[in-house]
């Protein structure tokens, strides 16, 4: 019995050191990948740094060509600003960090149009991009800066100027929406635009309990459930450009549940 208990003990103990042993080494590369994986992203975020306008510190759409640069809110707020930001809280890298925070505040001060929703911003006028503004391009570029840009960010970092700046532009689109409807006045006809709304007022509903963003959540489910139902259209776009309706309306689902 001593022979069969002490073999036992030993088992147990050279199994439990193996395992260790398994345990460091995927650590290890665990802490390499990460490594790779921050110097990476200082990478992406110093390079694009070196590219912003020297006078406002925003980033350009493009690079390629220095005399068509410009800022703009449906793709350099949205799909590149948010990157920026991120790396600067997830590092606690200071410098990203004021970077991105002058970005916000400059987008703000140069490139609000229509009350807060901002127009595309050209570098070598220093001026808006288009003489004339479009109420469709202003509404269509403030939901891509929410959903793709700001909710990203401030799903992350919680209260802050971003959500704030959130809240600006959601609360500006239901202000200018103009296109008249049988569930009252909607921002717009774009499922995309429509469904980009529906995810960002669903969180903003959680996020700080203000009925507004559920009233407006269910104005647009009502237009797509009773009068402009999505198997009635043309096509349903199961990818980018198209998609956002599907998850926007199972989310405003989600919140009629829960509320019930």
């Amino acid at each position: 019995m001593r022979l069969t208990s002490f073999s036992t003990v030993m088992l147990v103990l050279i199994s439990t050191l193996a395992a260790d042993a398994d345990e460091w080494t995927r650590a290890e590369a665990n802490g390499q990948q990460s490594q790779r994986m921050i110097a990476f992203c200082r990478a992406y975020v110093q390079g694009w740094l070196a590219h912003a306008d020297r006078r406002t510190g925003l980033l350009p759409r493009q690079v390629w060509n220095p005399g068509e640069s410009y800022w703009n809110a449906r793709d350099c707020a949205a799909d590149n600003y948010p990157f920026v930001t991120l790396t600067g809280e997830i590092t606690g890298d200071y410098y990203t960090q004021l970077a991105a925070r002058h970005i916000l505040s400059q987008e703000q001060k140069l490139c609000n149009r229509l009350g807060t929703l901002p127009d595309d911003f050209a570098f070598s006028t220093q001026q808006f991009r288009y003489q004339e503004s479009n109420l469709d391009r202003l509404i269509f570029g403030a939901s891509e800066y929410c959903k793709d840009g700001l909710m990203p960010i401030t799903e992350f970092i919680g209260p802050s100027p971003w959500l704030d700046r959130m809240q600006q532009l959601v609360r500006d689109v239901w202000a200018n929406a103009e296109v008249e409807s049988p569930v009252g006045p909607i921002p717009t006809k774009n499922v995309e635009v429509n469904g980009d709304l529906m995810e960002v007022m669903s969180r903003l509903y959680w996020m700080t309990g203000d009925a507004s963003y559920r009233e407006w959540c269910y104005r647009l489910m009502d237009y797509y459930s009773f009068h402009e139902p999505l198997l009635k259209l043309s096509t349903i776009s199961l990818r980018d450009h198209g998609c956002e309706i599907i998850a926007g309306m199972s989310e405003v689902y989600f919140v009629a549940a829960r509320e019930d």
